[in-house]
């Protein structure tokens, strides 16, 4: 899709995705980290998801 975009012969118009993408963590397995609620907000804080949306998600997504 980059490549698309850079070239000067095409206009590339996208649309706004009506859908929601998430990652889901076992929270019920027995002593398992992230259980415990604190673990869960720190790998929270510790996503950029301005990344993800640029370098996964090609700038598709609004984080």
């Amino acid at each position: 899709m980059a490549d698309l975009r850079k070239n000067p012969e095409l206009k590339v118009y996208t649309n706004p995705r009506l859908v929601y993408d998430y990652i889901a963590i076992n929270m019920k397995k027995e002593n398992s980290p992230v259980s415990d609620k604190r673990v869960r907000s720190a790998l929270a804080m510790l996503l950029d998801r301005k990344e993800v949306v640029d370098n996964i998600l090609l700038g598709f997504a609004d984080p």
